[in-house]
């Protein structure tokens, strides 16, 4: 087919046309409705860059074959960050795309055919013919007429949102590229410094006292303390049998003898992994906009290696990939390990996902625990594992799991499969402790660092309906991680007080009589407080929180967004949570800028 108008009419219609279709196709894969303020505001944008091909008197079907194309590419990977991460991506994200290569298989199983209908209009334009258009300045004085009536309500959109905490709706209502872009040329505000002292008085008037005498207090003192971040665990698997079959035999045999956390809720940031880790280490919210590997890199942060350095523990840290990966390299100093060891040690022997298996991982961490121990040196270990990694290919040599043919080839049964062997190998390693004489005078912590299970297919959000016999949430559930604790003197129990990652270091210091010395700690000791209220940004909207009671998430305003009970999952009105709400996003303010400070007087 072809057209010989010299006029640029048709172009821009097309060009119109297809993109309002492009945009009202990402919106609804991202959003559960559609602002139609917000698709206008892109659409302007859109149409403001089609207006330029005109001013500069290109080849128009050139000029709208790049445009298209890398508006595609943008929406793409709009949709596919937003399928792994569940966050609108923005151009804070490109600083990670190095990372990309490690975990494209991840990424790229959650791809779907149907995005594909992003660059169909390529193929439609080479069939079209757009002579360039009138040149004169008449026609470009016109243009740019365009230009500045469209520009007025875009700029006007973008600033009317901008006081919208919730990002997700902030992106929807301001529209996905307007979002984009605002981030992209809007400079952040520079946040006020909070000295410690401060942030521990303002903390204080936060939060509601310990109870006193401090329960185990000091039960675990001068023990040895290994941390095990367990890959993409959930809490559901922990416990469950299918068809009279335990998934986590030595889980369920450790909780017997250990304190289980039952409503523990993952609250990482970009940083994922490393996120999980900076958190166990230093009681800090991540800040959602950058990893904290890269945050806090070049700085000496407080933590809970250097606080146990003054008490003569050596801390060192395993992972099994290479340590650049989320900027470790950086991390690690500034939190005070003292050695750690990756790649390069653990080599690439019995590969799974990305590294070494995990029971590599265990037996030479084991290896350099046991040398310590024989020199009577105490130490702190933070062991990270790896083989659980989405896509949770478990190697047929490895112990796999019998499942129900109804649920083996989905995605479920892979990562139950994966849970199980995180499972085995653990036990191993628990039980060469043992048979060291290690166990008995050892501390360990087990928790999962975020969620891992994906549910692309109908097959499998049906096979994890039947997993639990209810429907999966895809908060309450996804974000649920287990947390055992197992300590020299700590009796067997299940807690139900609502935590999470940032309660972790509170409660183990607590254990090592210890509290008193600590920096502020923006999380609690759950064996002392009967209440909590923990905050979530970026698998969330900020403002997001959790009580003992309720799952909070915002929406535009505190009033148009939804709560549900923790215990059933069922909804309930919010406004009695206002209080926690504002208390919350006070909480992540003053770690915000307590780790500002921190980071700005060590550089």
């Amino acid at each position: 087919m072809e057209n010989k108008q010299q006029w640029p009419v048709t172009y821009l219609l097309y060009g119109a046309v297809v993109f309002l279709l492009k945009l009202l196709f990402v919106n609804m894969q991202l959003f559960d409705a559609i602002s139609f303020g917000g698709l206008l505001s892109d659409l302007g944008i859109l149409i403001i860059l089609l207006v330029l091909g005109w001013i500069l008197h290109v080849p128009l079907k050139g000029y709208y074959i790049g445009l298209s194309a890398l508006m595609s590419f943008i929406w793409l990977a709009t949709l596919m960050y937003n399928d792994y991460y569940g966050s609108i991506v923005t151009t804070d994200a490109l600083n990670q795309a190095g990372q990309l290569g490690e975990v494209q298989s991840s990424v790229f199983a959650l791809f779907h055919w149907s995005y594909l209908l992003l660059i169909a209009d390529l193929i439609i334009v080479a069939f079209i013919r757009w002579k360039r258009p009138n040149s004169g300045w008449s026609a470009r004085w016109l243009a740019a007429v365009i230009c500045a009536v469209l520009v007025v309500p875009v700029v006007w959109n973008i600033n009317h949102h901008q006081g919208i905490l919730n990002e997700r709706a902030q992106a929807e209502q301001m529209g996905v590229l307007s979002y984009q872009l605002q981030h992209m040329f809007v400079d952040e505000a520079e946040l006020e410094e909070l000295p410690a002292e401060t942030a521990k008085a303002e903390l204080q008037s936060l939060r509601a006292p310990a109870s006193q005498p401090l329960q185990y207090n000091g039960a675990a003192q001068d023990s040895d303390v290994i941390v095990i971040q367990v890959e993409a665990m959930q809490r559901f698997p922990v416990g469950l049998s299918l068809e009279g079959v335990e998934l986590t035999p030595n889980l369920n045999a450790l909780m017997q003898d250990s304190l289980f956390f039952n409503r523990i809720y993952q609250q990482i940031g970009k940083g994922n992994t490393s996120d999980a880790e900076f958190m166990m280490n230093t009681s800090i919210y991540p800040t959602g906009h950058t990893p904290m590997a890269e945050y806090v890199g070049g700085s000496k942060v407080p933590s809970l290696p250097h606080l146990l350095k003054e008490h003569g523990y050596e801390s060192v840290t395993f992972h099994t990939n290479d340590v650049s990966f989320w900027s470790r390299d950086k991390m690690y100093p500034a939190l005070g390990f003292d050695r750690y060891y990756d790649k390069s040690y653990f080599g690439t022997e019995d590969k799974i996902a990305f590294s070494a298996s995990d029971e590599v991982l265990f037996d030479k961490s084991f290896e350099v625990l046991k040398e310590l121990a024989d020199k009577d040196q105490k130490f702190y270990a933070n062991i990270i594992t790896m083989s659980s990694h989405h896509p949770f290919e478990i190697p047929a040599d490895k112990p796999q799991l019998q499942l129900p043919a109804s649920i083996k080839d989905t995605s479920v049964g892979k990562y139950l499969n994966a849970m199980h062997y995180a499972d085995y190998a653990i036990g191993k390693f628990i039980q060469e402790l043992k048979d060291a004489g290690m166990w008995e005078n050892t501390t360990l912590l087990i928790y999962g660092d975020h969620y891992g299970l994906q549910l692309p297919q109908p097959a499998d959000q049906a096979a994890i309906e039947e997993v639990l016999g209810r429907p999966y949430d895809d908060k309450l559930d996804a974000f649920n991680i287990p947390f055992i604790l197992h300590a020299p003197g700590v009796k067997p129990a299940v807690m139900d007080i609502v935590g999470g990652q940032v309660d972790f270091m509170p409660t183990l210091i607590n254990l090592l009589g210890l509290t008193e010395q600590a920096n502020p700690m923006f999380g609690e000791d759950l064996l002392n407080h009967e209440n909590n209220l923990i905050g979530n940004r970026f698998y969330a909207p900020s403002g997001t929180f959790m009580n003992n009671e309720v799952l909070y998430v915002p929406g535009a305003d505190f009033a148009s967004g939804s709560a549900k009970r923790v215990a059933d999952q069922s909804p309930v009105d919010p406004a009695p949570y206002q209080t926690d709400y504002e208390k919350v996003l006070k909480l992540m303010e003053l770690s915000d800028r307590y780790i500002y400070t921190v980071v700005k007087e060590s550089n």
